[in-house]
């Protein structure tokens, strides 16, 4: 789940300027920024409450489902569709804020889990698991997208290549969609 978190910030930039379109990249750059973050922090206490209800597993899947979809349109969309593209920035953004609040209280309860089946608290190597691997996945999330950019051929403030274009749709929508399939398929 930390994967499809770490993509869009390097690529967001590349998708305003080369997939997007539009004639001043930076001015939409902040705009989908704000709408993404804006709508993930809007969404906090709908998904808690979501989870209450019915349960984390199911407000996740669901979560899961949002940014998978969301991600897939933006493969297909670009190309000075900028209404579509904001509403889709603000269904990820809704999707983006569980992972910091569902996630985080299933992790207590597998340490609540764990007690009952082990009769050991052991918090330390859970949350230490738990800081460690954003981290290792922050660093590929951000050079790897970068470097097959740079494999496929992108030049910078140049017109791109149809390859460079594709891969930019490919890296911002579909990758970070098949990480959030794999996340449920590894929780259900």
């Amino acid at each position: 789940s930390a994967i499809p978190a770490a993509i869009p910030g390097i690529l967001i930039p590349y998708y305003t300027t080369y997939v997007l379109g539009v004639p001043d990249p930076e001015a939409w750059l902040g705009i989908l920024l704000v709408t993404y973050f804006g709508a993930g922090l809007i969404a906090v206490p709908i998904w808690m409450r979501l989870a209450e209800r019915f349960s984390k597993l199911w407000t996740l899947i669901v979560s899961a489902m949002i940014g998978t979809t969301g991600g897939t349109c933006l493969f297909f969309i670009g190309d000075g569709n900028t209404t579509v593209v904001t509403i889709i920035f603000l269904l990820i953004g809704l999707a983006s804020s569980t992972g910091m609040v569902v996630l985080p209280s299933m992790v207590a309860d597998v340490i609540d889990y764990d007690e009952f089946l082990t009769g050991r608290r052991r918090e330390a190597q859970f949350g230490s698991f738990w800081a460690i691997v954003p981290k290792f996945v922050a660093i590929p999330g951000a050079s790897l997208p970068l470097a097959l950019l740079a494999w496929v051929g992108y030049v910078p403030n140049e017109v791109q290549s149809d390859d460079v274009v594709l891969t930019i749709r490919l890296l911002l929508g579909i990758f970070p969609a098949a990480f959030n399939i794999v996340t449920v398929l590894i929780l259900v």
